[in-house]
């Protein structure tokens, strides 16, 4: 199952994400997403930048930690928010 925007996805470790919003650049695919709690309150400390990966039957995500390429991607989100 593909990411989409507004919705909410669970890692392997049980943390929650609302999916904020999407940028694609060099064909790959960024989600800017925003932790939630038991209670889908958010939590405004736990924002993060999300890469996915898809197989045949499983969505896999990368977190970004590049202090550059979060730049760049966040550049993007900003441009599609615009729209």
């Amino acid at each position: 199952m593909k990411l989409q925007t507004n919705s909410i996805i669970t890692l392997d470790t049980r943390e929650r994400y609302l999916v904020l919003n999407k940028a694609i650049l060099d064909n790959k695919e960024y989600f800017l997403v925003m932790g939630i709690d038991e209670n889908n309150n958010t939590i405004a400390s736990k924002v993060a930048i999300f890469e996915s990966d898809y197989s045949e039957q499983d969505t896999y995500v990368i977190k970004i930690e590049d202090k550059e390429k979060i730049s760049i991607i966040m550049n993007e989100l900003k441009k599609t928010m615009q729209k």
